[in-house]
């Protein structure tokens, strides 16, 4: 007698497995950044420094090794990468070499509480509204050397983010439900924008 499939046995979808592996990623990071006290699978200090030296957007020389072992143990075995494709391969190069840039900042995707969404990050690390909108604005083609500048601006500011917001806006970049990511990330920065300003007027006044 046939049984229906358990929930268990139903595959994961593409937004499963992208979250999934932006944990992976984070974890193996910030892991990596902090060897003394952790044990990273994938990377050392010396891959994240090899993946901060990639070129946004650009290619990913067959000798950046950090690279391929993630894009094959991880990212080709969840279907999220084509490395037949330049377009795919330049989207997951722009994410790694962000995570590396970030380091232990790169709080594990989806874990930390709101104020650590991309949108928020960027307000609390005062990154401007012109910034923010040409973030968003941006098409696949511009888009990670954008990506790197907010990281450098995170990065300087000590501010830590998810990794799952700057994931799906690579994610989603050309494909129909972008203007949904890339609303989230706005709304997240201006509420939280509105928010240090209420906290800055009633110091103020205190």
């Amino acid at each position: 007698m046939k049984t229906d499939p358990s929930p268990d046995d139903k595959p994961a979808s593409r937004g499963e497995r992208l979250f999934r592996s932006l944990q992976r990623l984070a974890r193996e990071v910030a892991a990596a950044e902090d060897e003394k006290k952790r044990y990273s699978s994938i990377f050392d200090k010396g891959d994240l420094a090899a993946l901060r030296r990639l070129e946004p957007g650009g290619n990913v020389p067959p000798t950046c090794w950090p690279f391929w072992r993630f894009a094959l143990d991880v990212l080709e075995a969840d279907d999220l990468i084509d490395l037949e494709d330049e377009r795919s391969i330049a989207q997951w190069a722009t994410l790694l070499r962000a995570a590396a840039e970030l380091g232990a900042l790169c709080e594990s995707a989806g874990k930390g509480p709101p104020d650590l969404r991309l949108g928020s990050a960027l307000a609390l690390a005062e990154v401007n509204e012109q910034r923010l909108l040409q973030l968003l604005r941006a098409d696949r083609a511009r888009l990670p050397d954008l990506v790197r500048t907010a990281c450098r601006q995170l990065k300087s500011r000590g501010q830590s983010v998810d990794l799952t917001d700057l994931g799906r806006l690579l994610d989603s970049a050309g494909k129909d439900y972008g203007e949904k990511v890339r609303r989230r990330v706005a709304t997240d920065y201006f509420r939280t924008l509105n928010s240090e300003s209420k906290k800055k007027g009633a110091a103020s006044a205190a």
